[in-house]
């Protein structure tokens, strides 16, 4: 049914085939178990290599049960309520020493409107000039998993590639939502949707202020990268960020956005030719899991195979997280996709991201950046000029940067020189200027 927490108790309901370990997406398997799911060999040691990889985002971490259990006092509280709230010790995390680290369980909003907890870190900077209030940023991070084990403030860095880390040197106060569904497993996370991605992002910027009385700035703005990009472009289109209860939202910056699935897996069938090779091709899998996660679970996934979506299965059983649920899928023909022309006849898709995509002919209330590297092979640039227009054409302010030869992640650090003055403007109460408009930067020694 849906909205229905049907997560609840996922960890103690997994089979008990399935050994438990330190961490809940470190969990064991044998051969004669994961081979009902149709995974033989070849699959068992992509798998094996996928988890061996999940476990490095982490770090060694543990993972605390206790802080991601839905709190006692969840029933009684309100959308933006600070349900749980501890300190870091930072000298276990791999964090700047300088930082003080927190973490949080909070209320924020599901798909019927009904509450919902999720978990976010909320990191502070050493010092502010005297008489300044540090300025508040949201982090929306990108694809780490769909599995309540994957959330990033249980991993020793916070799942940091040059994204968050970055606002947080130059002073910025963070507030990194996990998304519903990551941590805390009250809910299936709702992967790349953008309406309720940015529900989050935007209830973790009141739950950090409840956390922080009158300690930050109150304008405040957004950054995301990848599934995070479309969670700020959503968040533009929120007219939540219209009030005053956040605070004054001042802009979003959004890097290598997944703002459009149909779109997106389109494009980037085009540019791989459906090779199971192709970088976004791990994802398809985790897609399935957001469409599912708005439809009733047993919903049959229609660009899957069904080898695909039987082992699709695993990771729940098994708690994966990024490379482990990609790898369950990565010796099947396609990667797992039914048929090359899949992705244009899926219904499914089309309605996904027509109710939860960003720029699909709605209002936009603040200006929104956007970063795209033209060699993305994760998110693909023409899906994101698609975007781009479809928000031109009704009438919004988006500035879309593009970056040719950088891949997914290389345009994080390439682009800091366009969104760090950016944002800066924005706080300083700058009016922006921009409507919409498309620049090709050059690199300094060619493409």
């Amino acid at each position: 049914m849906r909205g229905t927490p049907f997560f609840i108790g996922l960890c103690s309901l997994l089979s008990s085939q399935f050994s438990h370990a330190a961490r809940p997406n470190d969990l064991n398997f044998t051969a004669e178990e994961v081979e009902k799911y149709g995974c033989g060999e070849k699959c068992q040691a992509n798998l094996r290599e996928g988890m061996k990889t999940d476990r490095e985002i982490f770090g060694g971490y543990p993972f605390d049960h206790d802080f991601y259990a839905i709190a006692s006092n969840f029933s009684d509280a309100k959308p933006g309520d600070v349900l749980k709230f501890e300190p870091f010790n930072v000298s276990t995390l791999s964090i700047p020493p300088d930082l003080t680290a927190y973490r949080i369980q909070y209320v924020s909003t599901g798909m019927d409107g009904e509450n919902v907890p999720a978990t976010a870190f909320i990191t502070l900077p050493y010092m502010t000039y005297p008489g300044q209030k540090p300025r508040l940023m949201a982090f929306a991070h990108g694809t780490i998993g769909v599995t309540s084990s994957c959330a990033p403030s249980s991993s020793y860095n916070f799942y940091d590639y040059y994204t968050w880390i970055m606002l947080a040197i130059a002073g910025y106060a963070v507030v990194g939502t996990d998304y519903t569904g990551l941590g805390n497993n009250y809910t299936a996370h709702k992967y790349v949707n953008c309406v309720l991605n940015s529900e989050d992002t935007y209830w973790s910027v009141i739950a950090a202020r409840r956390a922080f009385p009158n300690t930050f700035t109150k304008r405040w703005a957004a950054m995301g990268h990848s599934q995070g990009g479309g969670a700020v472009w959503g968040l533009s289109e929120n007219p939540r960020v219209t009030g005053s209860e956040s605070g004054e939202y001042i802009g979003g910056v959004a890097l290598a956005p997944s703002a459009r699935v149909f779109d997106l897996s389109l494009e980037s069938a085009k540019y791989h030719e459906l090779s199971g090779e192709a970088a976004s091709a791990k994802f398809m899998p985790l897609i399935a899991k957001g469409i599912q996660a708005v439809n009733p679970p047993s919903t049959k996934i229609d660009f899957l195979s069904d080898a695909a979506e039987k082992r699709s299965e695993l990771i729940d059983k098994l708690q994966l997280c990024l490379q482990g649920s990609g790898s369950v899928t990565e010796d099947l023909p396609l990667a797992g996709v039914k048929s090359p022309t899949a992705f244009q006849n899926s219904d499914q898709l089309k309605d996904f991201q027509k109710k939860y995509g960003a720029a699909q002919g709605k209002k936009a209330f603040r200006d929104l950046l956007v970063l795209q590297g033209m060699a993305d092979e994760t998110v693909n640039y023409n899906a994101t000029k698609i975007a781009y227009r479809a928000a031109c054409e009704a009438g919004n302010s988006v500035r879309l940067s593009l970056y040719p030869g950088l891949d997914h992640r290389p345009v994080l650090t390439a682009s800091v020189r366009e969104w760090m003055p950016w944002l800066d403007e924005r706080f300083r109460g700058v009016a922006s200027q921009q409507k919409c408009v498309m620049h090709t930067w050059k690199p300094l020694l060619g493409e």
